[in-house]
């Protein structure tokens, strides 16, 4: 992070811990730059803002010796289909067209680029399958109930990890191990496996994940034919 970040945080003892803080103070600076800019050209009234993070914290402390993150309640951290690794922080300002409020439901990363095209007018192709939706006739209560039955993730290509959430129940399979499952209501930190009490639910979900998986391809840093990174070529003497 900047200089003068770390420095205004010098009260954190810890110089790795400092360094992450100064650059989050650093990017919430930023981000309130943007936005004082769209009111200053009085622009913020009619202009669509989201702020969300890609992932949940990062557990560093295997290659740091610093755990940078805490994602308690969550279990897990970036990279996993716990809670953990995919809940984030979303935030949504469109000052003439949505009111302050909290949206209870889940929706995901992939409904930003449908909510954008339908808010500029746009239209979407029609020559395959877009897997979010607009948000904003939910956030305006124009659609009730939620804007998926079903959210899916993946980490890991189709061998890897996955996670199915439907309602409260959440489904997460680790490879090849058995599937677990959670009821997010009662148990947001997925401490309590229910799949034992609960056969049917995750055969049901088990199965879904499966009908998903043929809609997607493998990811191109997993594929066999991305081939091997080229050596740097070594500096001569």
């Amino acid at each position: 992070g900047p200089q003068e970040w770390i420095d205004k945080l010098s009260s954190i003892p810890n110089e790795q811990r400092r360094i992450y803080a100064s650059m989050v103070a650093s990017m919430d600076a930023a981000v309130g730059r943007i936005l004082a800019e769209l009111d200053a050209s009085q622009q913020a009234e009619n202009t669509l803002v989201f702020f969300v993070s890609d992932n949940g914290g990062p557990n560093l402390a295997a290659k740091s010796g610093t755990c940078f993150t805490d994602n308690s309640p969550l279990r897990g951290y970036k990279g996993d289909v716990y809670e953990g690794g995919m809940r984030v922080p979303f935030l949504v300002r469109w000052p003439a067209v949505l009111k302050p409020a909290v949206y209870e439901n889940p929706v995901i990363a992939l409904d930003f680029l449908p909510t954008a095209v339908a808010v500029a007018g746009g239209q979407l192709p029609a020559d395959r399958t877009i897997d979010g939706v607009n948000l904003i006739p939910f956030f305006t209560g124009e659609k009730s109930g939620a804007p998926h039955e079903q959210l899916f993730w993946r980490s890991g290509g189709s061998k890897g990890n996955h996670a199915v959430r439907e309602g409260d129940w959440k489904l997460v399979r680790l490879g090849a191990q058995a599937p677990q499952l959670y009821n997010l209501a009662s148990d947001i930190g997925e401490a309590h496996d229910l799949a034992a009490e609960n056969p049917d639910k995750v055969s049901a979900l088990t199965a879904a994940i499966s009908e998903w998986e043929k809609g997607t391809i493998e990811p191109i840093f997993q594929s066999p034919k991305a081939g091997k990174p080229k050596a740097k070529a070594k500096a001569k003497p």
